[in-house]
């Protein structure tokens, strides 16, 4: 995902309305990651993840509340459970920290283009640069998310292929043991039955071989999209 820069315009209360956006440059997009889906059935743990869900996540929301900034209120650095005064109305940190999660989402909104797929994230709070602030650090926070989700899923993938490769390997062999044998024990026969039996088990070793190939190109480009990312 790539984020835009922060549009803020006052609203009434007054309250300042901040706006990241954010674009899944990668819809769409073939890769490594996308071939070895469709080969290997793998489409349900690498397909693309619904952005604005993340957006409003338990994982996402916490890390928002927990982070201090910078406001106008207080001398020093807050967190949201701070800044909305909720420790005085909830001593207990973790009942705190749920109507914080809980006031974020009336404080902020995402609109998801269809057409565009361009996803905006508006936040609106009583302080201008604490509203970008926020906006700014809900995009971060996400695209670091997704980031690090892929590069599990580039692990997990690499981890099936190198199995998958290390079968088809000592598959090849034992097909190959087979011809090599099967050869030898008819040497001195030359029959219509027999060269079809060959032909056979010939057509097996070269098509594990070429699956063995494509295996091993699979994993050359994974292990090199694990190095970009």
């Amino acid at each position: 995902v790539a984020v835009s820069s922060i549009v803020y315009v006052l609203v009434v209360k007054p309250t300042y309305e901040a706006t990241a956006t954010m674009y899944p440059v990668q819809k769409g997009e073939s890769g490594p990651l996308k071939e070895l889906a469709q080969t290997f059935g793998l489409a349900n743990k690498i397909e693309g993840f619904n952005i604005p869900e993340v957006i409003k996540s338990r994982t996402i929301a916490k890390s928002i509340v927990e982070k201090k900034y910078k406001t106008l209120a207080f001398k020093d650095s807050v967190n949201l459970i701070q800044y909305w005064n909720l420790y005085e109305l909830y001593p207990q940190k973790e009942f705190a920290l749920e109507l914080a999660i809980r006031t974020l989402g009336q404080v902020m909104n995402v609109r998801d283009d269809k057409e565009t797929y361009l996803i905006s994230i508006v936040v609106r709070m009583p302080e201008r640069q604490l509203s970008a602030d926020i906006a700014n650090y809900i995009a971060v926070s996400v695209t670091d998310y997704l980031q690090d989700e892929q590069k599990k899923t580039t692990i997990q993938s690499r981890i099936y292929l190198e199995k998958r490769l290390a079968d088809a390997e000592k598959d090849l062999i034992d097909l190959e043991n087979e011809m090599i044998k099967f050869k030898e024990q008819n040497i001195q026969q030359n029959s219509p039955q027999l060269r079809a039996d060959i032909i056979r088990l010939e057509r097996k070793f070269n098509l594990m071989q070429n699956f063995v190939i494509m295996l091993s190109k699979q994993r050359e480009l994974i292990l090199l999209d694990e190095v970009r990312e």
